[in-house]
């Protein structure tokens, strides 16, 4: 996903963690964003909780928009590694970051925080709650779209289909799917097709 910074939503922030091995740092603000805070400094700040473990708070990001929303977040760089989103509030996440057998490692990563809008027409995201379950229908309370339903069937362990009942009504051809894995765990999840 490309997202410009002069975006014009309240609904959107994002962030390089861009120094994985520092205790406690505001990040570049030429790659941060806020939509609370015009001003270059302060719009985030993260702080490394131990290897490959870092808290990211948005400044007063919890003002705006709806309750939570949806969070992406991908390693950057060379490192081996993938991170996933460990949990997340209003106006902030924790994210932890393994290496390909499975250990926490440090890792840049990118963010990217979307509150909860019910009538964007463009954009639509389901949490499946649910790994052993066979199938089922994203609740309400964590997605968003243009209405329709999003339903999920588990193929196998650890594979998934989505399916966006409600995009095809809006014209939406195209686009991006992004996908991140959940939890405290060593799981990781990527895009198959």
């Amino acid at each position: 996903m490309f997202v410009k910074t002069h975006v014009e939503s309240e609904e959107i922030a994002y962030v390089w963690a861009d120094d994985s091995t520092n205790p406690s740092y505001e990040p570049d603000p030429t790659y941060t964003f806020n939509p609370v805070l015009s001003v270059v400094f302060d719009k985030a700040h993260i702080d490394r909780l131990g290897t490959g473990l870092y808290d990211i708070q948005f400044t007063d990001l919890d003002t705006v928009g709806e309750s939570k929303g949806h969070v992406q977040v991908s390693a950057y760089g060379t490192t081996p590694a993938h991170c996933k989103l460990e949990s997340w509030t209003d106006d902030s996440a924790r994210v932890q970051c393994r290496n390909l057998f499975g250990i926490p490692t440090d890792s840049r990563f990118n963010l990217l925080s979307v509150k909860q809008e019910t009538e964007r027409e463009n954009l639509s995201y389901g949490w499946v709650d649910d790994a052993v379950a066979s199938n089922g229908i994203i609740s309400a309370n964590s997605s968003t779209g243009p209405g329709g339903s999003i339903i999920w069937h588990r193929v196998a362990t650890g594979d998934y289909d989505l399916e966006f009942t409600h995009l095809d009504d809006y014209g939406v051809d195209g686009g991006t799917v992004q996908v991140t894995a959940y939890g405290t765990d060593d799981a990781w999840c990527k895009i198959e097709s």
